[in-house]
């Protein structure tokens, strides 16, 4: 027949693709267009096949029993099939796959299941005979996802398809690619006679510019002199047997550092990325030198790596933070209380959920100076550029790109709230002892040291600003003040550090209790104001107060912080 469709008759029409090789993407039929009549709808539609052969399973074996296989496509698998499994069997199983029906990637499929002669068999397998079964797939899509097998006991199935083999290598893998043009420059010998060529896709001459052509070879010789000083001339086959780290007909060009793929397909799951490639897809290779031009935002000698931002002055992270790959910016990374993540959790570390993250260092962020109020910044030191400097009552960085001040932050004056209050209380046998608090730890202090004493240790901590201390009872000193063997406690309330904060620690380990749980705000600006937050400005970083507020000290009285938490009703907007 001349047509794709019959008349009153069932038509088949097998596509062969001869120029597009490899195992191709499904192929959809539209039939929008194709008149048909109501009392007799066309139906148009691809048929996938699939070819099972089942060996003969009780061959030297004597019988056949506990013997069965499972069906696999697109991750799901049957039901248990046991080596005698009935063709309505087989269809059943293979109908109820979710990756067949709601969850398919290409709408419902219908499965037909037919055992090859002698179809008498009725069975999958056979105790005696080679016996062959086809699982036909039908969808408005073709060239569907492969079905394999998977055999609890010694089947000897093998499954096929019409899938295709053929190689569809770059180049044919005998050439270099040209990324701009798109054409490929096969290779040849120093004398540039090419030894490849343009082929017709089966080996033969022809215009596919793939060189998967190779020319007559005969009528070459090489000579040491031939490889370009990069290899030794093999006369047996007239060709060059490059050194390490140059290919080529006449190994002349050279390969550029490898590093795992950008862009990868994954093998199994949670296993991808696994590839080294040439500039790790993310540059090209300058052959004459063996050196990769990288993509823009893409550094390192294999292009591997993601770099940080830079601003209009070329500087990375503003000048103002440092650029750390994600294991490292994991490792710094702090609570929203502004605390150590217990454990100090590391992206990609054997012993977190991302064990094998591929991008552990290869995506690259910028670690922000002082990138919030809760890290350390308003002591008599500041971590600037990872140093300690001293620099007070400082505001810091923040952005992807480290480019905005951020503004100190308070609580809104016009609402209520508590300060947080801690109590610390010394063992029966107290030693010199040490406070941690968010990152930092103070200087030892004594056991008979004075409320002052105790404050101004832990005002001199980088990320405290100012606090009360007070001592249950009625002693003068820190620990076992009343000479009876009993300690009470140290009472610790934060005054700058707003909010529920996280708890003291100790060192040696003296119990910790929350007194009173903070409550007070901690916005920016304190909510009435607004915050600069220009890095080249004189007054970046700073908050321009509305009517009738001003710089707090924290607790309802005006001070130095900044923050707009005063209430000033003689206040301009500054």
């Amino acid at each position: 027949r001349d047509g794709i469709c019959g008349e009153r008759v069932e038509q088949f029409t097998t596509i062969e693709f001869l120029q597009n090789f490899g195992a191709l993407p499904a192929a959809y039929l539209d039939k929008s267009l194709l008149k048909s009549s109501q009392n007799s709808p066309t139906i148009l539609e691809f048929w996938t096949e699939h070819f099972l052969t089942c060996g003969a399973c009780g061959r030297g074996v004597g019988d056949c029993g506990g013997k069965s296989l499972y069906f696999i496509y697109d991750g799901a698998v049957t039901s248990r099939l046991d080596w005698n499994a009935s063709r309505k069997t087989v269809e059943h199983a293979l109908t109820s796959l979710s990756t067949l029906s709601d969850e398919s990637d290409f709408g419902q499929i219908k499965i037909m299941v037919n055992f090859s002669e002698p179809d008498t068999i009725g069975q999958l397998c056979h105790r005696t005979l080679e016996h062959n079964t086809t699982i036909t797939m039908r969808s408005p899509y073709g060239n569907l996802y492969g079905i394999s097998v998977l055999e609890s006991s010694r089947l000897n199935t093998t499954i096929d398809s019409f899938k295709g083999t053929k190689e569809d290598a770059v180049c044919s893998n005998h050439g270099s690619c040209d990324s701009n043009t798109g054409v490929c420059s096969c290779w040849a010998n120093k004398d540039g006679e090419f030894a490849w060529g343009s082929s017709d896709g089966y080996g033969n001459s022809g215009s596919r510019g793939d060189c998967g052509y190779q020319a007559d070879l005969s009528q070459f010789s090489c000579r040491d002199s031939d490889c370009s000083g990069h290899g030794a001339c093999d006369s047996t086959a007239s060709l060059c047997q490059c050194y390490a780290g140059f290919y080529g007909e006449a190994c002349e060009e050279r390969v550029c550092p490898t590093g795992v793929a950008w862009f990868d397909e994954a093998s199994a799951p949670e296993v991808g990325h696994t590839t080294l490639v040439e500039c790790s897809d993310r540059g090209k290779c300058d052959r004459t030198v063996g050196e990769c031009v990288c993509d823009p935002g893409f550094t390192g000698a294999d292009c591997h790596r993601l770099d940080c931002e830079y601003d209009a002055h070329g500087d990375r992270c503003s000048g103002k933070g440092v650029c750390l790959p994600m294991w490292r910016l994991a490792e710094v990374a702090l609570t929203g209380a502004g605390e150590r993540r217990e454990g100090k959790v590391v992206y990609g570390d054997p012993g977190s959920q991302n064990r094998a993250a591929w991008d552990r260092d290869m995506v690259y962020g910028c670690h922000c100076d002082i990138s919030s109020d809760q890290a350390p910044h308003a002591g008599p030191t500041a971590v600037m550029n990872g140093y300690h400097v001293q620099n007070p009552q400082i505001s810091g960085y923040t952005g992807y790109n480290c480019g905005r001040r951020w503004c100190p932050t308070g609580d809104d004056p016009l609402s209520d709230g508590a300060y947080e209050v801690q109590r610390i209380l010394c063992s029966d046998d107290p030693v010199p002892f040490t406070v941690s608090f968010r990152v930092s730890t103070s200087d030892p202090i004594a056991p008979d040291a004075t409320e002052g004493e105790v404050a101004a240790v832990l005002e001199a901590m980088p990320n405290v600003g100012s606090v009360s201390v007070a001592f249950e009872g009625a002693s003068i000193h820190a620990c076992n003040r009343t000479g009876s063997g009993v300690n009470d406690g140290i009472l610790v309330t934060f005054l700058s550090e707003l909010g529920d904060l996280p708890m003291m620690s100790i060192e040696p380990a003296y119990n910790v209790t929350e007194v009173t749980r903070g409550t007070k705000g901690n916005a920016e600006c304190s909510k009435h104001g607004y915050c600069n937050p220009s890095l080249d400005e004189a007054d970046g970083g700073q908050c321009a107060c509305s009517p009738g507020f001003a710089s707090s000290a924290g607790n309802d009285t005006r001070g130095s912080r900044g923050d707009c938490g005063f209430r000033d009703p003689y206040a301009l907007f500054v």
